[in-house]
């Protein structure tokens, strides 16, 4: 399999869980329609009310906006490997009331046949003042486990999440790590 198709599949496979949640949980409010913009290594989200850094050698991967409504930005890494270090940053208009259980569903809702395993329980985490949950999670793709984490937190009624992935479990913890450069633009984001 060529390389354009395995980060395709692996996109997919980080964007499935998404479609699904958006269709098992909350009220169902629209998608964020603004999906921000990136400059550098920054993500700014106005209507979001947020910014976030991508980490160093990060690169933007262009994407079809109908190919996944709930998605903001990919970004990749290139790690030697055919398998690149990815971060999917995705906003759905739902309104859970209990985004650790939100969270887990993420989890619960990949394919059967990933053979997920979780790692680290949902947890909270605060970052800028803000409720942050994360589970971390391994799963198999085309025989090789990729590590997972997954992030969300809330914001102007929607939920806003970061998926970071790689072959490399430490590299995923580096990636996640960068959640504690989100900045918002005022306490009226949240």
């Amino acid at each position: 399999m060529n390389r354009t198709r395995k980060c395709f599949w692996i996109g997919l496979l980080l964007a499935v869980p998404m479609a699904t949640l958006a269709q098992s949980t909350g009220t169902n409010n629209p998608a964020p329609r603004d999906r921000g913009e990136v400059h550098g290594l920054t993500y700014s989200n106005a209507a979001l009310g947020f910014n976030y850094q991508l980490p160093q050698g990060f690169f933007v991967v262009p994407f079809n906006p109908s190919a996944g409504p709930f998605i903001l930005t990919i970004a990749d890494k290139h790690n030697g490997t055919p398998w690149r270090d990815r971060i999917v940053l995705a906003a759905t208009g739902q309104s859970p009331s209990n985004l650790s259980d939100y969270a887990a569903h993420f989890v619960r809702a990949l394919p059967v046949g990933s053979h997920v395993v979780v790692l680290r329980d949902t947890r909270r985490l605060k970052v800028a003042g803000q409720d942050f949950f994360r589970i971390d999670f391994q799963k198999t793709s085309e025989g090789k486990i990729m590590y997972q984490d997954f992030v969300c937190t809330r914001l102007k009624g929607s939920v806003v999440s970061w998926t970071f992935g790689s072959l490399d479990k430490q590299r995923v913890e580096e990636m996640a790590a960068s959640i504690n450069s989100v900045a918002f633009a005022s306490a009226k984001a949240r």
